[in-house]
């Protein structure tokens, strides 16, 4: 397998190696789809390799696999690695593989919070493949801790609405709705241990249905959350700049970063009984819109309704 797995060339998915995709690497090596890659530094020719994008149709692309089929995958990759690595097991190269699969095999509710910390996996291996980053158990201590937070959030803000819209639809047509849905670090040597497999954030495509209203600009298609990590000015419909922001580790948030309350933005005096078991004071009823104690969000007193 190592002739096909070039370095400084396009990695195998994680999802390659599945023990049943590693038989069919294996067993079908012949006639897998090839592309020709160009030459690499000190080289005049390309040489031909594995077609990744044709062959991820067959075998599933990032971020695809269960938990359970993750521990397998992994556990395989790290064996590859070893392979690779001139000083075996002990290597350099095969530790880092060891220390970054065993701090997510070792969480604690490693299966509850996988569909929120696979994409930092995923994101910590790309950054050492293309920066050579050491492991940093610091770094992946505070990484998870913002994953787990913005996973609590995200699951909040998913029962509020859900509670939201339901006593909506007892007393008139909707107006909302929104999608169906610390660590151990003995870092121990061995064999991953199998997990079952949790369910993720939502079903069916994962797109929002056109009925959600973002919080922070008014639109409907998407929920605050997707402008988590947003790099551009965020403006309204009419071009006006927005008020509020989504932070990774408070959620809804003011200009000068402090918490907004959801529940209350969402059904305004209603959720005062609910807010107090939750937040007590902790978080601001303020209009993400404009600011404004006088009234919540989806009151649309501020701004029209999204039509």
């Amino acid at each position: 397998m190592y002739g096909w797995y070039q370095p400084r060339r396009k990695s195998l998915p994680l999802p390659f190696f599945l023990t049943r995709n590693l038989r069919t690497l294996i067993d079908e090596a012949s006639t897998l789809p090839t592309v020709k890659s160009n030459p690499v530094p000190g080289e005049t020719k390309g040489i031909y390799i594995l077609n990744i994008d044709k062959l991820s149709t067959r075998f599933g692309k990032e971020l695809s696999l269960t938990c359970s089929q993750w521990s397998e995958a992994a556990a395989n990759l790290w064996s590859f690695q070893i392979s690779r690595d001139k000083s075996g097991a002990n290597g350099e190269h095969a530790s880092w593989f060891e220390k970054h699969f065993n701090f997510f095999n070792m969480l604690n509710k490693r299966d509850e919070l996988y569909d929120a910390w696979k994409v930092m996996e995923l994101e910590f291996q790309q950054d050492h493949r293309s920066r050579h980053l050491k492991f940093s158990e610091p770094d992946y201590d505070k990484a998870l801790g913002l994953t787990e937070e913005s996973h609590k959030l995200r699951k909040e803000f998913q029962e509020l609405v859900t509670s939201s819209h339901t006593a909506i639809q007892r007393s008139g047509p909707p107006y909302h709705s929104i999608p169906g849905s610390q660590s151990q670090r003995n870092l121990p040597r061995g064999p991953f241990q199998p997990h079952s497999y949790s369910q993720p954030f939502s079903s069916g495509s994962g797109r929002l249905p056109s009925s959600s209203v973002c919080l922070i600009c008014a639109l409907r298609g998407h929920n605050l959350f997707f402008h988590q990590k947003s790099t551009t000015l965020i403006k309204f419909a009419d071009g006006k700049p927005v008020w509020a922001k989504c932070s990774a580790g408070s959620g809804l948030v003011t200009p000068e970063g402090h918490t907004i309350c959801i529940n209350w933005n969402i059904r305004g005096t209603d959720a005062a009984p609910q807010c107090a078991s939750l937040h007590k004071d902790d978080r601001l009823h303020l209009c993400s819109f404009c600011g404004s104690k006088s009234h919540h969000t989806l009151s649309w007193t501020c701004r029209t309704k999204a039509a």
